[in-house]
């Protein structure tokens, strides 16, 4: 009986390692585009900048950062006029984020998953567009784009 007792024991102690170790991996994956609404993350410590870039034909391009850090996009909300370029600067440790246009957006956009670096989108169409982290979707932003 004992020895009944210890086993099943194990077996629910694997089992549950097997649950915890699926969904650290499933965290972790790349393919689910599905992103309930939400607002987690602790606040992000930095704000977005604005610069002015310069194009080849010497025309004055507006470019917005916005900031991956601290599980939020900041700001979660940027407005651009088309022909803008948005750049998110991903700096949030050795935490993998992307950014990935939601279906109802105009423009379809994708980063790769980023870790420490950028990713920039240039922007020719005008509307809405709403924007998660797949990895995180918990993580939402939206780039209005004006004409």
């Amino acid at each position: 009986m004992a020895r009944r007792i210890l086993g099943t024991r194990a077996t629910i102690a694997a089992s549950s390692a097997l649950l915890i170790a699926s969904g650290l991996v499933a965290c972790g994956s790349d393919t689910d585009d599905a992103a309930p609404q939400g607002a987690y993350g602790a606040p992000a410590t930095e704000q977005a900048e604005e610069t002015t870039a310069g194009t080849e034909d010497g025309q004055a391009t507006e470019a917005t950062e916005v900031r991956v850090s601290g599980f939020e996009f900041t700001p979660s909300s940027v407005t651009v006029s088309v022909g803008d370029t948005v750049t998110w600067v991903f700096d949030d440790g050795q935490i993998p984020h992307n950014v990935v246009s939601r279906d109802s957006s105009p423009e379809e956009f994708r980063s790769p998953t980023i870790r420490e670096d950028s990713w920039s989108f240039t922007f020719s169409e005008p509307g809405e567009y709403s924007y998660f982290c797949s990895i995180h979707p918990q993580m939402t932003g939206t780039v209005i784009v004006e004409e």
